[in-house]
Formats: structure tokens, C-alpha cells, sequence
């Protein structure tokens, strides 16, 4: 699958779409590197109508008989819920992840957390029950699927000046980060 990035033009907005394709390479590698297994990516480039893209091809991990279901229609399947398993309460998802009989919930539990700090670490506001999912083999037990969907990172969708906010009203940034001589 390749991904495109998302194009700006023409729409009223100082927020950044255009690097999800950079994005999605780099998270899942980062995601890789800190042992999450995310999904195996490419960058490139892709021709369209005399304009160069610059896209991120994703690998399928599907191959064969598994295929992925999101946690959305699992959360649906196990609770009693009014959001159809959209919603993201938390004491609803760690229920559900309790609840379900796909993975060793104590298993899921981790991955959960796990996929949060780095989620949190790397700035990605677009997580949500329809973007993390499991794998089903129908033969085979169900496995936790690579993480995907990553390309909503590094605070993009704030402008600087809300980052700037952000991280100058946050109390757990100590001064000193702020007047070293590293450059951002």
C-alpha cells in the first residue's frame, strides 16, 4: 500500500499535512527500534500528473488467510456500549482489553501501554480504537498486528505557536531544557 501525503492547498489552515508520508516512515521505524513492532516501510517517490510525491509504502502483513480487525469492533463485541466500541474512555477500553478472548489480556494490557507512552513521546493525537488492531488467522491463534497509522505525529497538527504554549505552560519541562544549547 502507499501512502500520499495529505495536500494543504487550497484549504483554509496553518496546520501541516503534507509530511505524513516522512512521518509514517520514521515512527514506524522508531516504534521498531524500541522493540513495537510497527509496520515495515519505504519511502519513495510516485509520479502524479508531471508531480513528484513523496510517498511511504507500507507493507501488507495480511498475507495469506489473516486479516486485521480493529479494536473498535472488538470493544463492540464485548461491551455494552452506546459509541458502537468508538469510544475512549479508558476504563471502557481496559475492560474491553479485559474482557476480550482473542489475546492474553495481560498481554494486550502492555501492548496498550506500551503503544500509549510512545504514542505520547512522539506527539500522536490520532489514535484511537479504529487504528490499532489485532490479526486472525482463522487457523491460527490471534496475534497483536503491527502498529500502523502513525503519520499524525510530532504535535503536526499544532501550529508553532501552540507548541510553543505547550511546552513553555507544561510543568514537567525544566528550564533547563529550555536554556541549554541544544537547537530543536
Amino acid at each position: 500500500m502507499l501512502k500520499f501525503p495529505l495536500s494543504a492547498a487550497g484549504k483554509p489552515t496553518k496546520l501541516s499535512y503534507t509530511n505524513g508520508s516522512i512521518s509514517e516512515h520514521l515512527v514506524c521505524s522508531i516504534f521498531n527500534l524500541i522493540g513495537i513492532t510497527a509496520q515495515k516501510t519505504l519511502l519513495g517517490t510516485y509520479t502524479v500528473r508531471d508531480k513528484v510525491k513523496l510517498v511511504c509504502a507500507c507493507r501488507d502483513f495480511t498475507s495469506g488467510v489473516m486479516r486485521f480487525f480493529d479494536f473498535c469492533s472488538i470493544k463492540n463485541i464485548v461491551l455494552d456500549s452506546d459509541s458502537n466500541g468508538t469510544g475512549t474512555e479508558l476504563s471502557d477500553v481496559l475492560d474491553a482489553i479485559d474482557k476480550q478472548r482473542y489475546i492474553n489480556p495481560s498481554i494486550l494490557r502492555d501492548h496498550f501501554w506500551n503503544v500509549f507512552i510512545a504514542d505520547a513521546l512522539l506527539g500522536n493525537f490520532d489514535r484511537h480504537n479504529g487504528n490499532w488492531v489485532l490479526c486472525d488467522g482463522r487457523t491460527e491463534s490471534a496475534s497483536i498486528a503491527p502498529v500502523l497509522t502513525v503519520e499524525a505525529v510530532f504535535f503536526r497538527k499544532l501550529m508553532n505557536l501552540s507548541c510553543v504554549r505547550c511546552f513553555c505552560l507544561n510543568p514537567i519541562f525544566m528550564p533547563e531544557f529550555f536554556n541549554s544549547r541544544t537547537q530543536l
